[in-house]
């Protein structure tokens, strides 16, 4: 008698494993690039949201001189094509192709102009002052040359209070966040952003003396064609110098720039929470927020500060909405652009998130209450 087999049922499908996230302290060997790469990347996604408020918020000014613009060049071309007695449909194609360019030419403009001087500048400022030395300005370990080329260990800063964290997902960095406090003003460093800064006459080269020039096969040739170079240089520099003294945006000073101010002991400042862009709208930044809280009422913190600009709106919802910072006050920059300080009281706010951890225990422990009265049902 044939033996019959018995049917196997389909086995049950693994469950979808879930991402395993934690947080931790950065450390400046494995994090460094990670942290760099999530900081600027998360800005220079900003940069669709300066175009739109350059177009839509703030003064019209560009959407005037772009509606005049394109309306003096479909008047130029009426004037010009039509009489040329082209036919209806290629009348057509000129115009939308001209409609086109128009509108999409000064976007790109637009888009590079904002890229290039507001948010890029924006980028290196960071680069040049606490992300250049994360250590040193969150924790206090500086380190001087001398120590650096000995492989010495850093010294400690007792004027600096602070600590860096980065969230991670699944081993992968995806967010990060800093708190500080400095007992003593915090001087701006210039070391990337200077190329951003106009050129002047004082510090342009000499092509002519280059030893490109004086080694070259023709070396006359080569010569007068750099005179040609400097003199050109020289003229269109000198030219935007003076004019940019003519009309008060010479940059030229010695006047030192603060990048922030000396804190009381009680006061903390929070920088730097970025989460990358595919991780966004999940929730993540509300970990890193809450473990600067609680660094900072561990540490004695009454008040913690954050500054947003205009570009950084969802941040401002996020401290606002969800976290209980409040606006102490806003600042204008130039015509589209401000910054906005706030300030949470960590004190209330551990009252606040006490009183949340117990409300949601007493949830818990009557939730399982009633699940238990149920199996006796």
């Amino acid at each position: 008698m044939p033996s019959t087999s018995k049917s196997k049922k389909p086995e049950a499908k693994e469950a979808k494993k879930e991402p395993v996230v934690e947080m931790r302290p950065y450390f400046e060997e494995k994090d460094r690039k990670f942290v760099l790469y999530l900081f600027y990347s998360t800005y220079l996604n900003l940069v669709p949201r300066g175009v739109k408020l350059r177009v839509i918020a703030g003064p019209p000014v560009i959407p005037l001189v772009w509606t005049a613009l394109f309306g003096a060049l479909v008047y130029l071309c009426v004037q010009v094509i039509n009489p040329i007695g082209w036919p209806m449909m290629g009348l057509a194609t000129f115009y939308a192709i001209l409609t086109l360019v128009a509108i999409s030419g000064p976007l790109f403009v637009l888009l590079w102009y904002v890229d290039k001087f507001d948010v890029s500048n924006r980028v290196l400022e960071g680069l040049d002052n606490d992300l250049d030395d994360i250590e040193a300005f969150y924790r206090g370990w500086e380190k001087s040359p001398q120590q650096e080329e000995q492989q010495q260990q850093r010294t400690r800063d007792e004027s600096v209070k602070g600590q860096f964290w980065v969230l991670t997902v699944d081993g992968n960095v995806v967010g990060c966040i800093g708190a500080d406090q400095h007992a003593k003003d915090v001087v701006k460093k210039f070391t990337h952003s200077k190329s951003n800064q106009p050129m002047r006459v004082a510090d342009l080269p000499q092509l002519r003396h280059s030893t490109e020039v004086t080694q070259a096969s023709w070396p006359r040739i080569a010569y007068g064609l750099a005179c040609i170079d400097d003199f050109v240089r020289w003229v269109l520099v000198s030219c935007s110098e003076k004019l940019r003294r003519l009309v008060g945006l010479d940059a030229e000073t010695d006047v030192t720039e603060i990048l922030c101010r000396a804190q009381e002991p009680n006061e903390g400042t929070v920088r730097r929470l970025a989460i990358k862009t595919e991780f966004q709208n999940h929730g993540l930044s509300t970990p890193l927020l809450k473990r600067v809280a609680f660094w900072a009422h561990s540490q004695n913190i009454e008040y913690l500060f954050a500054e947003t600009d205009e570009l950084q709106i969802k941040m401002a919802q996020i401290l606002e909405k969800q976290h209980g910072y409040q606006l102490v006050s806003t600042q204008k920059v130039g015509w589209y652009g401000s910054k906005s300080l706030w300030r949470l009281d960590v004190k209330l706010w551990m009252q606040q998130e006490v009183e949340r951890k117990n409300k949601q225990e007493e949830l818990d422990k009557q939730r399982n209450e009633d699940e238990e009265l149920k199996e006796y049902d």
